[in-house]
This record gives C-alpha cells, structure tokens and sequence, in this order.
C-alpha cells in the first residue's frame, strides 16, 4: 500500500490570473524605464494617450453617433414644427429626400425622418417611385423642423400634404416608421462595450506603459 500523501494542489490566486491578463494586454508587465522614458517624451496625460483619445473620439464619431443623435431626435417636438407652404423643386430616394422652395423664394434641402448616417442615408416608404415623381412641381403644405445636435445644418419634413396628387403623410406615421429605426440606448451601450471598448483599453493600457 503505498502511504505517500498527495500534495495538495495549488490554486492561482484571482488576482494573479487578472494580471497576467492585463499584462499580456498591455504588451507586458510594468517596466518602470519606460514608463518614466515615455512621461519624460510627452509630459502631459492627453499626448501620452493621443492614439487612444484618437481612436475614442473617431469611434464614437464613426461608430455610436449617428445612432446616438438618431435617438435624441427620433420624437417630434411638436412646439418646434414649424408650418410651411413650399413648392417640391425636387425629390430623391436618399437624403436629402427634397429641394423646396420657401416662401420667402430661398431654396432648402430637407428630408423625411430617418436613420441619421455619416454616408447616403436610408431608403423611406412613405411614397413609391410614382408618388416621388409626382410631387416634383407641387404646391405642398409641410410640417418641418431643424434636426438637434447634427454638425451640419439638416431639416426634417415630418408631414407633408399635397392636395393636387392626393398625397398626404401624417407627423404621426413618420415619427412611428422613425421609432421602428432609432436604435435603443441599452443596444448603443452594448455594441460600444463589445465592439469597441475593448480594443480601447488595449490602447489605452499600452500607452499608459509607455509600449505604444
């Protein structure tokens, strides 16, 4: 019978694995040298992370902020519509959906409420192709509004009526079709902690220790 006991078996602390896994995240452990190398070369917190600010701002931009200003304007504010008789010079199946003559005989681009996007923008069904070519020319009676927080300037044509065509779209479809395509505040959270954050932290954490 064989009477060795068998050694008791050694568990690495919780700590110890989270930081070998920051380490192998950060390129390796602290290196005090390049550390100091690297606050010595760029003295100030925001050009020791200038890739990592960088990247923060572009993702936000590129990623999360067409979603982000969507939400913030997918509801109309129905104080803030504005009623005006225009006359469609033309229309467009992508933003900017419209060219309207004003009453005041200036000229501004405008669209239906969609998605915002840095690109083309979204296809909308409030018309068909028929509908689109028909309005060309109409005297309509819209309901509009400026769009909050976009770097350009964009106006939204919430309710449109044109009589000699027999076309009329209500404020209360298009905010419904809008509110179909706003992305949800939890969703925009959980694509930005998935998609982005972590490669985020990996810049971040490389140049706080001086290997980026």
């Amino acid at each position: 019978m064989n009477d060795e006991q068998t050694p008791p078996q050694l568990h690495t602390p919780v700590y110890s694995r989270w930081q070998r896994f920051v380490n192998w995240l950060a390129g390796g452990p602290p290196d005090p040298q390049k550390i100091a190398a690297s606050r010595k070369k760029r003295p100030t917190w925001y050009r020791r992370h200038a890739f990592s600010s960088f990247w923060l701002f572009m993702g936000i931009m590129g990623l999360f902020y067409p979603d982000i200003i969507t939400r913030l304007n997918a509801e109309p504010e129905l104080d803030r519509l504005q009623t005006l008789s225009v006359r469609i010079l033309q229309t467009r199946e992508l933003h900017p959906h419209f060219a309207m003559q004003l009453p005041d005989g200036s000229v501004q681009a405008m669209e239906w409420p969609v998605k915002l996007t840095i690109s083309r923008g979204k296809r909308v069904f409030y018309w068909t192709k028929a509908q689109r070519q028909a309005l060309v020319g109409c005297q309509a009676t819209i309901q509009m509004a400026p769009i909050r927080w976009t770097i350009t300037d964009r106006y939204r044509v919430w309710a449109l009526s044109c009589p000699s065509i027999g076309f009329e779209v209500s404020v209360e479809q298009t905010a419904g079709e809008l509110r179909e395509l706003a992305t949800s505040v939890k969703e925009i959270l959980i694509a930005f902690l998935i998609l982005f954050f972590p490669l985020w932290i990996v810049f971040f954490l490389r140049e706080k220790r001086g290997v980026l």
